[in-house]
């Protein structure tokens, strides 16, 4: 689920209820860090993680959830009993696509 969109949304969803519950509408919320945490190449080998079902985080699955995610922020995120009233109540104000690329990441498990 690491890419998938309706959980992103999800999330985006349930920040903007709590925010609203707790009498914080009326602030913007900002995304701080968010990207695909797996790294294509592990150990060397291409698509050394991979998902629930098999696939592999690759650079065009990476791609095509940005381009989503993007997509959800600035067309999709908007709600009238949730959203920020002076942004268009838009449920997003700002955002931080974190990208790393280092050929020389090693993960370890223990």
């Amino acid at each position: 689920e690491h890419d998938d969109m309706n959980v992103f949304a999800s999330q985006v969803l349930s920040m903007r209820q709590r925010m609203k519950d707790h009498g914080q509408q009326d602030k913007p919320l900002m995304i701080s860090e968010y990207s695909i945490l797996w790294p294509y190449y592990h150990n060397g080998q291409a698509c050394g993680f991979k998902d629930e079902y098999g696939n592999c985080f690759d650079p065009p699955r990476v791609a095509n959830y940005l381009a989503n995610s993007f997509d959800y922020l600035l067309n999709q995120a908007i709600d009238p009993e949730l959203g920020y009233k002076l942004d268009g109540n838009r449920l997003v104000q700002q955002w931080l696509w974190s990208g790393v690329h280092y050929d020389g990441l090693q993960f370890s498990h223990r």
